[in-house]
């Protein structure tokens, strides 16, 4: 609930090293998966047109660091004390969710 009240149009939405099926019915919105294939990997790797939105970790911090909106990123807590950021996309706890943390990059 608190993703969904801070989203606004534009914004990007991500699960990394990871994916929740339910999250992109929850929001209503597309949800880039960065860093995870999981069973998915037979269709990324045949259907090209999958690289928009299951992307590596590289093309995350990437995409991060230009992006023209509000990022905000879905991750395991374990994941997220191991990270290292990426010049131009720091990540700031919004929330906690069990074991997992919402992260958000503000765009100024």
């Amino acid at each position: 609930t608190k993703l969904k009240a801070r989203l606004h149009e534009g914004d990007i939405v991500v699960a990394y090293d990871t994916y929740w099926q339910d999250l992109p019915v929850y929001l209503g919105r597309n949800v880039t998966v960065a860093g995870w294939t999981g069973e998915l990997s037979f269709g990324v790797e045949h259907y090209p047109e999958t690289h928009g939105w299951m992307i590596s970790t590289d093309e995350f911090w990437k995409r991060c660091a230009a992006a023209p909106r509000d990022v905000y990123v879905m991750i395991a807590a374990k994941t997220y004390d191991k990270l290292v950021m990426a010049p131009g996309c720091p990540l700031n706890i919004v929330a906690s969710y069990g074991k997992n943390l919402l992260v958000e990059k503000e765009h100024k």
